[in-house]
C-alpha cells in the first residue's frame, strides 16, 4: 500500500483513485445490459460508435469507401440507436475497420470488449512499470474505462500507441515512427507530438514517423482510390467533419467545445482554441527537453485535452495516463494539487450525478460544469509547475550515484 501511495503521489490522490476503482465497478455493474450484450447484427447494435467504424468497414468491403464521407449513405446501414453517427477517420483507417467487418456483429463487439480492457491493461504497465499489476487493474477500473467500454471507442488504442512511441523516441526511432504513424488514425490526438519529438531531438522518429505516415496515405490512395481522398478532403471544410466541429455535444469537452457551451460565436471559439494549442506546445517544447521523459510525457498527455478540436469524456485515458505518469514524486504533492488531480481523475464519474441533478431548465448548470475540463487541467498543470513537486523518485546506486527509479 505504500508503494502505491507513493506512486499516486499522497493520500488524498490514492483515496481518488481507490473510490473511482469502487465506483467504475459499480457502474460497469449497473449498466452492463447494454455494455456487455451481443447483438447478433448491426441494425440491433446499441448507440455505440463501433457501429461506425463497423459499418465504415462493411462500404469498404462493398467497394463504395467514398460513400463513407457522405452522411446519408453511410446512416442507411445502420439501426435506429445510431442514425446519426459520421465516419470521421482518414481513409487508411479503413484497414484496420474492414477486417471487422468480415465478423458477425457480435464478434467484432466481443473483440472490441476484450482488446479495450487488454490495451487498458498494457497502458497501466508503460505508466507505472515496476507496479504491473496494481498498475493494470487501477486503469481497468478507471472513469476511462467505463467511458471507453460504455461508447466503444479507440481511445486506449493511441494513448497506447502515443505513449509507446514517445517513451523509445530516441532508442528505438524507427519502432517510434510506426507506432506514431499509426496514431495518425485519430490526428487530432497528435497535434502536440511532432512537438514533444523536435523538443528532445528526435529527428530519427520524426523522419520515420513521416515516411510511415506517407506510405499509409499512398497505400490507402492506391487500394481504395484517389477519389476517397478528394471526398475526404471537401468532408473536411465542407462536409461531414466541418458540421461536426461546429457542433457542441454535452460530452465534448475541449477548449473549442467548451467556450461554446458558453455560448461564445464561432469565430472566437476557433481563436480561443488556437491560444490554447499555441500555449500547450509551448508547455509539451520547454517541457520535453527535461531529464525525465516518463513525466514530460506525462504532462505532454495531460496537454492534449487543451490542443485537441476534438476531445470527448471517452476520450479520458489520455488523462489518467498523463495523470499517473506525473503523480509519483519524491515527496507528495501538496493537499490542494491532490485535490485538484483528484477532481480532474474523477470527472467523468461525477458528470452522470450533475447531469440527473440538472433538470431541463438547468441545462446551464451541467453545460457550465462540463465546460470547464480544460480549466481544470489547466490548474493541474500551473499547480504542477509552481508547486516546485512532482521530482522523480530517486535512489542512491551501489556507487553511490543517485539513479531515477521512474526515468
Amino acid at each position: 500500500m505504500a508503494a502505491f501511495i507513493d506512486h499516486c503521489g499522497g493520500r488524498l490522490f490514492a483515496v481518488a483513485v481507490l473510490v473511482s476503482c469502487a465506483a467504475t465497478a459499480i457502474f460497469l455493474a449497473a449498466l452492463s445490459g447494454p455494455i456487455f450484450l451481443l447483438p447478433a447484427s448491426l441494425f440491433d447494435a446499441a448507440s455505440e460508435d463501433l457501429a461506425a467504424f463497423y459499418r465504415a468497414g462493411q462500404m469498404a468491403l462493398q467497394g463504395i469507401a467514398a460513400k463513407a464521407y457522405e452522411p446519408t449513405s453511410f446512416r442507411l446501414g445502420l439501426g435506429a440507436e445510431n442514425d446519426e453517427l459520421l465516419y470521421l477517420n482518414p481513409p487508411y483507417a479503413l484497414f484496420f475497420f474492414q477486417p471487422l467487418a468480415l465478423m458477425p456483429y457480435w464478434v467484432a463487439k466481443l473483440f472490441f470488449l476484450l482488446a479495450t480492457a487488454v490495451l487498458l491493461a498494457l497502458i497501466g504497465w508503460q505508466v507505472w512499470p515496476d507496479t504491473k499489476i496494481p498498475a493494470a487493474a487501477v486503469l481497468m477500473l478507471s472513469p476511462a474505462a467505463f467511458y471507453s467500454l460504455d461508447y466503444l471507442q479507440l481511445a486506449p488504442v493511441f494513448v497506447l500507441l502515443i505513449v509507446a512511441g514517445l517513451l523509445v523516441c530516441k532508442e528505438r526511432p524507427l519502432l517510434a515512427g510506426i507506432l506514431l504513424a499509426l496514431a495518425t488514425i485519430k490526428p487530432q490526438y497528435g497535434l502536440l507530438v511532432p512537438v514533444f519529438l523536435l523538443g528532445v531531438r528526435a529527428w530519427t522518429a520524426i523522419i520515420c514517423a513521416s515516411c510511415f505516415t506517407l506510405a499509409l496515405i499512398a497505400a490507402s490512395a492506391a487500394f481504395y482510390g484517389v477519389e476517397l481522398w478528394a471526398v475526404f478532403i471537401h468532408s473536411l471544410t465542407e462536409g461531414a467533419h466541418s458540421a461536426h466541429l461546429n457542433q457542441v455535444f454535452p460530452l465534448m469537452v475541449s477548449v473549442d467545445s467548451s467556450i461554446g457551451k458558453l455560448g461564445a460565436d464561432p469565430a472566437l471559439r476557433r481563436l480561443i482554441q488556437g491560444a490554447a494549442i499555441l500555449l500547450a506546445a509551448v508547455i509539451v517544447y520547454r517541457t520535453a527537453r527535461a531529464p525525465n521523459r516518463r513525466r514530460a510525457i506525462g504532462l505532454t498527455m495531460l496537454c492534449i485535452p487543451l490542443a485537441a478540436p476534438s476531445f470527448a469524456l471517452y476520450d479520458w485515458a489520455f488523462i489518467c495516463a498523463g495523470l499517473m505518469m506525473v503523480m509519483p514524486a519524491q515527496q507528495p504533492h501538496s493537499s490542494a494539487f491532490q485535490a485538484h488531480a483528484a477532481h480532474l481523475w474523477l470527472f467523468p464519474l461525477l458528470y452522470p450525478f450533475v447531469n440527473w441533478a440538472a433538470s431541463a431548465e438547468q441545462f446551464a448548470v451541467l453545460a457550465l460544469y462540463s465546460a470547464c475540463v480544460p480549466l481544470l487541467v489547466a490548474v493541474v498543470l500551473a499547480s504542477l509547475f509552481l508547486s516546485g513537486q512532482g521530482k522523480p523518485m530517486t535512489r542512491v546506486g551501489a556507487s553511490g550515484s543517485t539513479v531515477e527509479t521512474r526515468p
